[in-house]
């Protein structure tokens, strides 16, 4: 081959590279906003275009993690999912994730609790004021039955904005769906 013929291939290959890396951001809605995708490719949420990937929590175990600065700082959703085990009931989960979330936080109180339909599946909502590392937050805190697996879809915010980031986060976690 000549060296035009291997400059040429030289040059497709590192377009073809270059295209793979920008293929990286998350798709748009015809409304404009974004689309995470979980890492296992069988759920998404819909979250406003200023969201961005949180990839340091997709590496700590959460199937998506999203949030609005990158940091966590003022708006943030992470889902976890977890194996069924035989006999597990959502009301147990639920419990769990509970108790795990008020030994982690101090001045821990629900502020509401309710048993609601989320994607068609059981799910248990609860918002919750705790202190976390110090700063005063405001979580939703999702448990769901996902049929083969529970889901904990957990979203939270700092104050003093958290009333109003919590709409967001509201309408965030609500956009959630199963989409295999």
């Amino acid at each position: 081959m000549n060296k035009k013929v291997l400059l040429a291939i030289a040059a497709i290959i590192a377009l073809v590279f270059s295209l793979c890396a920008c293929s990286n951001e998350e798709p748009l809605t015809a409304e404009g906003e974004k689309i995470f995708i979980s890492s296992d490719n069988r759920y998404q949420v819909t979250a406003p275009a200023d969201w961005q990937r949180d990839r340091n929590a997709i590496m700590n175990g959460a199937i998506i993690a999203a949030t609005k600065d990158g940091t966590g700082q003022s708006q943030s959703l992470i889902v976890l999912s977890q194996k069924k085990i035989e006999d597990a009931t959502l009301d147990q989960f639920n419990i769990d994730i509970m108790a795990s979330v008020q030994t982690a936080s101090e001045d821990f109180a629900i502020v509401w609790q309710k048993e609601i339909e989320l994607d068609g599946k059981r799910t248990i909502a609860t918002k919750i004021r705790h202190v976390l590392d110090g700063k005063d937050t405001l979580s939703w805190i999702y448990a769901m039955d996902g049929g083969d697996l529970f889901l904990r879809i957990n979203g939270f915010t700092y104050e003093p904005d958290a009333e109003e980031n919590g709409l967001v986060i509201e309408k965030v976690i609500m956009s959630f769906e199963e989409i295999l």
